[in-house]
């Protein structure tokens, strides 16, 4: 009895597994995707018959190909960043001429150097060289905690302008020179603007004393820049 019901369950196994056979090759013939395809038949496959996805190796001129595209898209994103700060450069360029041709602007400081070479990073809305039509302040404010005499941490100085000039060298670098005379100043100023930029340094030159100062920044037209003038001496 028990060899007669093993032989019927063993039949019974046989024909289930055929028929799980058919319905598979016929839900491929049906057009059925991979993946479902797989979900139905996964009884009939085992760890050993699947196929391990591995990643594709590049060969050396594949790795190659590859790095000279990176490198080429980074070139071009580093022109067009450099196109990108030429056309501000140009920009800021136009406007400094036309703001000192106009005699209003305002060079804003960043850096301070003394007679003696020390120098000073600054803020540009408290050192900064002034022309307004006729009328020109200096103003070194190299303290942001003291005070000074201008109540700003540093010296004003305005009075009138005199015996403006300019000029364009060689190298197309502009060069603006005029007299600033008050009761506190009596100096010679040299301003140059560098060619295709807003950089520009002013060399203050006392007419009594020898205590040149030089101060770098930027040029700025008055109307835009945020300078606060301190108590004139």
């Amino acid at each position: 009895m028990k060899k007669l019901l093993m032989t019927s369950f063993i039949a019974l196994l046989a024909v289930s597994v055929q028929a799980s056979e058919t319905n598979c090759n016929a839900a491929t013939a049906n057009g059925m995707k991979e993946s479902e395809e797989k979900a139905s038949c996964k009884i009939q496959e085992s760890p050993q018959t699947k196929k391990k996805e591995t990643k594709k190796k590049l060969t050396l001129k594949e790795r190659t190909k590859q790095w000279e595209d990176e490198m080429r898209q980074m070139r071009e994103e580093k022109k067009k960043e450099e196109k990108e700060y030429d056309i501000l450069d140009s920009i800021s360029w136009n406007q400094a001429t036309k703001a000192i041709e106009d005699r209003k602007f305002v060079l804003e400081g960043d850096r301070v150097i003394f007679k003696h070479g020390e120098t000073v990073n600054v803020d540009g809305q408290r050192t900064f060289v002034l022309l307004d039509s006729d009328r020109g302040v200096v103003q070194v404010s190299p303290s942001n905690f003291a005070p000074g005499a201008n109540g700003v941490g540093g010296i004003t100085a305005d009075g009138l302008v005199s015996s403006v000039k300019t000029e364009t060298d060689k190298k197309g670098n502009l060069t603006l020179t005029m007299y600033i005379n008050g009761r506190a100043i009596s100096a010679q100023v040299d301003i140059t603007l560098y060619k295709g930029t807003n950089r520009a340094t002013a060399v203050v030159s006392p007419t009594f004393n020898s205590n040149r100062t030089t101060i770098e920044g930027k040029i700025v037209p008055a109307e835009y820049s945020n300078y606060f003038e301190g108590i004139s001496l």
